[in-house]
């Protein structure tokens, strides 16, 4: 019976013991990639050439990014709309992200105004040196609608105009760029 019990103490102790390790993700090397979501974390670029913050999934043929900071699954490139001469007003937004097979998954969304918020230097109104990203130099719809008037949703710019990269505009307004994104919470009222 006493070493019953003292098995069992020494499986309990290893258990917390090991329960106290916190988790690493591996980041570095090809997939798997394990994104520890956290919106209190910030990851920094170390330089234009070297942006740990944010990893090219080569397993989704390296058309998506994985943000280690938010846990967000990012298009790499933007996607200008097929057939709509270049621009798609934001319920064509909502739909085109939908329908997108990126990587060769479904679960597709437009990100929220928060969301584009977090790959944002407050600085520079743009996105931080070293990014892998392809973007248009436009405008991007967010899911989110901007709540004074119910005809207009925010879109986001990088690089910004006056004190902010964010703008409300007419829901019915052709914009060029749409920039899709996978994974995290978006709010049930924006779409």
């Amino acid at each position: 019976m006493t070493k019953l019990l003292c098995s069992l103490s020494a499986v309990t102790l290893l258990t917390l013991s090991l329960s106290a390790i916190p988790a690493q993700a591996q980041t570095a090397a090809v997939g798997p990639y394990y994104a520890i979501p956290s919106w209190d974390q910030k990851i920094a670029c170390e330089s234009a050439a070297n942006c740990p913050r944010f990893i090219v999934l080569s397993n989704w043929s390296s058309a998506a990014v994985l943000d280690r900071e938010t846990g967000l699954v990012w298009e790499r490139a933007t996607s200008i709309i097929p057939g709509s001469l270049l621009t798609t007003n934001w319920q064509g937004g909502l739909d085109y992200c939908l329908k997108r097979t990126t990587g060769g998954r479904y679960g597709w969304r437009l990100p929220t105004v928060q969301e584009f918020g977090t790959l944002f230097e407050p600085t520079t109104k743009n996105l931080p040196a070293g990014h892998p990203f392809n973007l248009l130099p436009d405008f991007y719809w967010t899911a989110t609608e901007y709540r004074p008037i119910a005809e207009q949703a925010w879109a986001v710019r990088p690089g910004g105009f006056g004190d902010s990269p964010f703008v409300p505009g007419p829901k019915t307004s052709p914009v060029v760029g749409v920039w899709c994104v996978r994974g995290g919470q978006q709010s049930l009222d924006s779409q």
